[in-house]
């Protein structure tokens, strides 16, 4: 007989039945019972609800029960700031939140408008901590501009060009209405920020896509093909982009210079390929 030969109709399992009702009605063994329940009960209680050792820790565990035992232990409120103008709500945005951690914290007053002493917003926090989509269009249900102005007129948009972050994040913003029109100070467009200072060639993309402007001008009369010539670390790729867009190479800013002009000062674009692209469709 093999294994796939048993019907396990034929095989019986036998309780002790018996056994059983004998011990439940022996009242030792029911207070034994009942004892063991209410210390497993009490010992689970203890633990869910001790005081969490930071602030931090309290949001990681991401229940709102350690939330309230770590406000209730230290006598804090939750609309309190640090030193730095830190809000707990900026905190916990900090330390990757929960959205149940966020709305118990704005229901009791965290401040979801506040700003701290840097001038930043609670989506520019959430943003430079790497938090998730979800987090931003939470944030953005809850009544947050997505095109604010930050520190030197940066947009939400701006700053996370600004920071690197995943072209999730970026779609992400511009699928909630941020607009790669707008300009920060001294005239800087989404675009240009991810020309000079972006690494990924399919932010660049996503913004020419969304209708950024190709040959926009700064302040300083800069073209984002001048700032990723002149800035970017990855220049290489990213000129190559925006050369094949149609960046205009002969465009001169208001001090006369050049794309190639700018190139000469980034080491990413020395003795290659695209420098001389660069160079010789300055006199197209």
């Amino acid at each position: 007989m093999t294994f796939s030969d048993i019907r396990f109709s034929d095989l019986h399992f036998a309780l002790p039945v018996a056994e059983i009702q004998a011990a439940l009605a022996n009242p030792k063994v029911i207070f034994v019972l009942a004892a063991s329940a209410v210390l497993i009960i009490t010992l689970f209680a203890a633990w869910y609800t001790k005081k969490p050792a930071s602030f931090e820790a309290a949001v990681k565990s991401g229940s709102t029960v350690r939330i309230r035992a770590y406000f209730k232990s230290t006598g804090l409120a939750p609309n309190d700031k640090d030193t730095d103008g830190m809000s707990f709500l900026f905190r916990a945005l900090q330390n990757h939140a929960s959205i149940k951690v966020l709305n118990w914290l704005v229901k009791k007053g965290g401040g979801l408008h506040d700003r701290n002493n840097r001038g930043e917003s609670a989506f520019t926090v959430a943003i430079v901590s790497k938090n998730t989509p979800d987090v931003l269009r939470w944030l953005k249900h809850k009544g947050l501009d997505v095109n604010e102005r930050g520190i030197d007129g940066l947009t939400p948009l701006m700053i996370a060009i600004q920071e690197n972050t995943s072209v999730k994040i970026v779609d992400t913003l511009l699928d909630m209405g941020a607009r790669v029109s707008d300009r920060a100070d001294f005239g800087i467009t989404p675009l240009m920020l991810a020309a000079g200072r972006n690494l990924n060639p399919y932010v660049l993309l996503t913004l020419l896509k969304h209708g950024a402007g190709l040959n926009d001008r700064s302040a300083e009369g800069a073209t984002p093909l001048m700032l990723a010539a002149g800035l970017n670390p990855n220049a290489v790729e990213i000129v190559e982009i925006l050369l094949d867009c149609g960046a205009k190479a002969s465009a001169r800013d208001k001090e006369g210079r050049t794309a190639i002009d700018y190139a000469k000062n980034n080491p990413a674009l020395a003795d290659t390929e695209t420098f001389w692209r660069l160079n010789n469709s300055s006199y197209d």
